[in-house]
C-alpha cells in the first residue's frame, strides 16, 4: 500500500506588510488516489465519499466542481493545461474531512514516475472566501535545481487580504520514500514576501494511527 500518514510541521513567515510568523505541527494524508476505493475495506477510520467515518476524502471537494472522480478530474485538468500524463501514480497530500467537517487551504497532487520522478505538482489552494484555484506545474514551469525539484507560476488568486496579485510563486518539493518537503516563497520586486514550508515524514496509514491523530 502506498497511502501514508503524513506527519509534519508547517512554518509561514510573512515578510512584509504587519510581518507574522508561527511553526505548528501539521497531520495530513498522503493517499494513492487508485487505493481510494480500497482504504476503506483496511481501516474502519478511513472513508471515500462517506459520512460514516472519521475521516473522509470526498471527490466532490477536489479540483472541479461535480462528482467525478479526483483522478478523472486531474487527468482533464492535466489535458487543458497541456502537461504530459501516461498512468503514473498520483499522490494527493491533503487534510481530509475529520467528522465531516473540513476547512483544508491547500492540497498537493503529484505525478510520480516509476523511477521516483516528479512529472508534475497540482497545488489546490481554497482561501476563506470559498473560492479555489489551481496551479498546475509542469514542464513549463520547471527550473534548474541541485536537488529535489523547482518550480515557478505568476501568483493569480487572492488569498490574504495583506498581499496583493503581483509577483509569482516559486515552489520546490523533495519527494523522498520517507520524507517530503514543500517550499513555497512568493516574491514580490525581487524579494521574498511571504514563505511557507512543510517538511515531515510518513507513518503506516491504519487504524491505529488515525486514531493517534485525534
Amino acid at each position: 500500500m502506498n497511502s501514508r500518514i503524513f506527519i509534519g510541521s508547517l512554518t509561514h513567515v510573512r515578510r512584509q506588510t504587519q510581518a507574522l510568523a508561527f511553526d505548528y505541527a501539521l497531520p495530513m494524508l498522503w493517499l494513492d488516489l487508485d487505493e481510494l476505493d480500497s482504504l476503506p475495506q483496511m481501516t474502519r477510520w478511513f472513508g471515500h465519499n462517506t459520512r460514516r467515518r472519521a475521516f473522509t476524502i470526498h471527490d466532490r471537494d477536489h479540483l472541479t466542481a461535480g462528482h467525478r472522480s479526483i483522478r478523472e478530474k486531474l487527468q482533464s485538468l492535466l489535458s487543458e493545461r497541456g502537461i504530459a500524463s501516461n498512468g503514473e501514480r498520483v499522490m494527493l497530500l491533503t487534510t481530509a474531512r475529520y467528522f465531516n467537517y473540513t476547512f483544508n487551504p491547500v492540497s498537493f497532487y503529484f505525478g510520480i514516475e516509476p523511477d521516483g520522478a516528479l512529472r508534475y505538482c497540482v497545488a489546490e489552494v481554497n482561501n476563506t472566501f470559498g473560492e479555489k484555484h489551481l496551479y498546475a506545474l509542469g514542464d513549463a514551469h520547471r527550473l534548474a535545481a541541485e536537488s529535489g525539484y523547482r518550480y515557478r507560476h505568476g501568483k493569480d488568486f487572492h488569498v490574504s487580504p495583506f498581499l496583493d496579485l503581483s509577483g509569482y510563486y516559486d515552489f520546490e518539493f523533495t519527494v523522498e520514500p520517507d520524507h517530503l518537503d514543500v517550499s513555497i516563497r512568493l516574491i514580490k520586486q525581487d524579494k521574498s514576501a511571504f514563505e511557507a514550508r512543510l517538511s515531515g515524514h510518513f507513518r503506516p496509514l491504519t487504524t491505529t494511527s488515525l486514531r493517534s491523530l485525534i
